[in-house]
């Protein structure tokens, strides 16, 4: 037997019920029309008295659409398993729409259905009335044997009394409206109500003390929400008003609040004006002013006097270098006469081989004291002082770093000294509270490496900056 088609979400299926006692091979051919649409063939296997649900899920490249079963093209043979031969039960042309061999179809007489059978139950089939049933199983509608109270709550069913409740709604078993089973959703429901105490129907009944029900969702206690706090009906605020989400304040009360806090802002900018004029904070201003005026103008000449005092450092040791590596020149000079006229002079090559031996060891003696000069002045300017620019941190001149200055770093040799150290960079990011971009470097505007006022150092790029010291 073949029950009538029945749609579910987008797609449509039907049962396919075995009433014999024994195995049988169902061959379909039918037309699917809609998304994914086309001819279907299917061999289904049906075990003694049982059924098997045929469905189509309208797929197409793995997408999902709406489709539905033309009954108008569904034929079908049955055969058993043990039969090679595939033996034919039942006409391969029978089809749906002329033998109108579907469950429960009600007939009249014997011309309603296809197959010319309407039997003792008044419906159309294809074998006669059901005389009896195996054990344990009932006949249902004359048209198939199912056994009794078999089915659970959403499980399909031909008659009402295959469910476990006795209750069923579109062929689908239901739960009864009564507090004996829990439910989980609506659907579970014959009233299709699944209420918040887990029970099927409409009303749930408030079992705390002093809560109600509430739209049939849950309880709650009335007067119970302060202003600000969610709800779930308005009549749990205690003002007994609500947005909609959270309880509000009533309009009346929202309103005098308004009108006080104008109030109140007023009276403060009348007592403001008052204060100022009492102070005469005209006066005040100015004076702060004035003063802050002096405090710049002082910073601008302890500013210029760094700058004095770090040029004659400078000079000082230039001076210095210039004046060593001068005397240097001149004794090497010295020395290359006196070898030119020990040449002239003596002949004898033994004589002239001890004078310029002589003079080998004096120009020895010149340059360790030549170096012991240099170190000494190294040491003088890399020796670690405190500097006013740095807020009296030890300061080095680094000449590993271009003979800028650079702060003391205890313990780490000159040459390893990062960029970072660097003070007058220091100074432009302290000053403009900030790094510099990438690329960029800080450049002294008047070119004197020692003058680290922030006034004296601007951020160029670094190819222009390559370019000011090179012309």
């Amino acid at each position: 037997m073949i029950s009538p088609i029945t749609f579910k979400e987008n797609h449509q299926n039907f049962i396919i019920n075995n009433p014999n006692s024994f195995k049988i091979l169902v061959y379909l051919n039918l037309i699917i029309e809609g998304f994914g649409g086309g001819g279907k063939e299917y061999r289904v296997d049906v075990k003694p008295l049982q059924n098997r649900i045929v469905e189509e899920l309208c797929y197409d490249n793995d997408k999902l659409g709406y489709c539905f079963i033309n009954e108008s093209s569904i034929t079908y043979f049955v055969s058993t398993p043990d039969s090679p031969d595939l033996s034919i039960l039942y006409p391969k042309n029978l089809t749906l729409t002329k033998t109108k061999s579907v469950l429960n179809k009600p007939c009249s007489k014997s011309s309603d259905c296809g197959t010319g059978i309407c039997n003792g139950a008044g419906f159309c089939s294809d074998t006669t009335i059901i005389d009896c049933c195996p054990e344990g199983t009932g006949n249902c509608n004359n048209v198939s044997c199912v056994k009794p109270s078999s089915k659970k709550v959403n499980e399909p069913f031909y008659c009402v009394w295959e469910c476990e409740s006795n209750k069923g709604r579109d062929e689908i078993c239901k739960l009864n409206d009564d507090k004996t089973s829990l439910c989980s959703k609506n659907s579970d429901c014959f009233s299709n109500e699944c209420n918040f105490d887990g029970y099927c129907g409409k009303f749930g009944v408030c079992k705390e003390n002093g809560t109600q029900n509430c739209n049939n969702v849950t309880c709650v206690k009335p007067s119970n929400k302060n202003v600000g706090e969610a709800y779930n009906c308005v009549w749990e605020c205690k003002t007994n008003n609500g947005n909609g989400k959270n309880c509000t304040e009533k309009p009346i009360i929202i309103f005098f609040k308004l009108i006080s806090f104008l109030v109140l802002v007023f009276l403060l900018y009348r007592l403001g004006k008052s204060i100022h004029q009492k102070t005469k904070g005209g006066k005040i201003i100015k004076q702060a002013k004035q003063k802050g005026g002096e405090i710049i103008k002082t910073a601008n000449e302890d500013a210029n006097k760094i700058k004095k005092e770090s040029l004659k450092e400078q000079n000082r040791i230039k001076n210095e270098t210039e004046s060593l590596i001068s005397k240097h020149n001149k004794e090497i000079e010295k020395i290359n006469k006196e070898k030119e006229k020990l040449k002239e002079k003596i002949k004898d090559k033994k004589l002239l081989n001890e004078k310029l031996e002589e003079l080998s060891v004096m120009e020895e003696l010149n340059r360790e004291e030549y170096i012991k000069e240099v170190k000494k002045t190294f040491a003088e300017i890399t020796t670690p002082r405190p500097d006013p620019q740095a807020n009296n941190n030890l300061v080095i001149i680094n000449p590993f770093l271009g003979g800028y200055k650079c702060f003391y770093q205890q313990g780490t040799p000159l040459e390893n000294y990062p960029i970072s150290s660097l003070l007058h960079g220091w100074v432009w990011r302290k000053h403009n509270r900030k790094w510099h971009r990438k690329g960029y470097h800080i450049h002294h505007i008047d070119k004197d490496k020692y003058n680290n006022n922030p006034k004296n150092l601007e951020e160029v790029y670094g190819l222009y900056h390559y370019l000011l010291h090179k012309f």
